[in-house]
């Protein structure tokens, strides 16, 4: 282990690892294709607005992730006039989003090295045979302790019950030795600090920070390790 104080990492995956934006738009234009819809960037805002709204409430514990699933794609095809089986629909996108992975540069040499140093797990709000058929295919699995995914958990992050959960699910769970690393404030950074974790908040845009009291702020992945006192060639 690493002689910095934490021991075990919670990493989130979709936007933190994986350019979820990129899974995203291959899987959506495979999937029309498929069907002969029209698809264009106009549709893809269309989608976007549409689904992003009902995440934020999830985060809140004000929708679920069913409704979200049933509903999307049944009031995108009402706006631009396809009648398509909307729910039917979304099964195909997320079994064509699992198919999809898009590394973030740097994603697999940070998991090699923090996984040689720290307990790796995955922390994600993701659909979960969507994101384990991801990191199974991909090959990040082999980096991780185990995965903590909100559909399973039954509560999503920032919820503190899925940091509960995880902790209960963590041998020799110590909050003060555990850093939850991810790119959403409202998700990531405000679970983790709500739970009383150290946070990094991967800010790959170079957002602005409204005021979150977080731990570390990196651009690219591969910041991380220095900032825990971890040389690339360091020895477990």
């Amino acid at each position: 282990m690493s002689e910095c104080k934490y021991t075990t990492i919670l990493m989130d995956m979709d936007g933190t690892l994986m350019d979820f934006d990129a899974c995203e738009s291959k899987a959506l234009e495979t999937v029309f294709a498929r069907h002969g819809y029209p698809y264009s960037p106009e549709i893809r805002r269309l989608y976007n607005g549409i689904n992003s709204r009902p995440w934020k409430e999830y985060e809140k514990g004000s929708t679920t992730k069913a409704i979200i699933k049933s509903t999307r794609f049944s009031e995108l095809f009402q706006l631009i006039g396809v009648k398509g089986d909307g729910a039917a629909f979304n099964i195909e996108y997320l079994d064509e989003l699992g198919k999809n992975w898009f590394p973030i540069e740097g994603c697999f040499e940070l998991c090699r090295i923090l996984s040689s140093h720290f307990r790796l797990y995955m922390a994600t709000n993701g659909v979960s045979r969507t994101q384990r058929n991801r990191v199974k295919g991909c090959g990040l699995e082999p980096f991780f302790s185990g995965m903590f995914i909100s559909e399973e958990i039954g509560v999503q992050k920032p919820l503190s019950g899925f940091f509960e959960y995880a902790a209960s699910h963590i041998p020799g769970f110590k909050k003060e030795e555990t850093l939850m690393v991810g790119d959403s404030l409202t998700s990531d950074m405000k679970g983790g600090i709500d739970f009383g974790l150290s946070t990094c908040w991967f800010n790959r845009k170079h957002a602005e920070n409204p005021g979150f009291p977080i731990t570390y702020e990196i651009h690219s992945l591969l910041e991380l390790p220095p900032l825990l006192g971890i040389s690339e060639n360091s020895e477990k």
